[in-house]
């Protein structure tokens, strides 16, 4: 299944990519934020229930994201990115 975004904020990033937010519940923006590559393909996406409850890990990683390669975008994505120590 193909999901489809519509409605969303487009902000191009230097590598060609794109960080993207779309509408919330509550506000028009803010339910989701997401990575894409030059080609538009997802590479990362976070929604606010995520950044709810890791909002360091979040926005660490949507900003490393907007770096990097997609291979530690998408190690990111995983949570592999929190620090080693408390």
């Amino acid at each position: 299944m193909k999901m489809t975004f519509e409605n969303e904020i487009i902000l191009p990033l230097p590598d060609g990519g794109t960080l993207r937010c779309g509408p919330g519940e509550e506000y028009l923006f803010g339910g989701y934020l997401r990575i894409c590559n030059a080609a538009g393909q997802e590479v990362a996406y976070w929604d606010k229930e995520e950044w709810r409850r890791d909002p360091e890990l979040v926005i660490g990683a949507v900003f490393a994201s907007t770096k990097v390669n997609v291979k530690l975008r998408q190690t990111c994505k995983q949570g592999i990115c929190k620090r080693k120590y408390p």
